[in-house]
């Protein structure tokens, strides 16, 4: 798994232009998309603080 864009604010944009409408049939995908970057980059982030002390 990796963090899309390379940070929380990149990821989240691309979801956000692949899911222009986040209502109805596109909120499960959209939802599914924006908690991928949530857990992903937070949890990149993190290793790398780690890993850079």
């Amino acid at each position: 798994m990796t963090c899309t864009g390379g940070s929380l604010d990149a990821c989240n944009s691309g979801c956000a232009g692949k899911y222009p409408d986040v209502t109805g049939d596109n909120y499960p995908a959209a939802s599914a998309c924006f908690s991928a970057c949530s857990t992903n980059c937070n949890l990149s982030t993190t290793l790398l603080l780690l890993t850079n002390k």
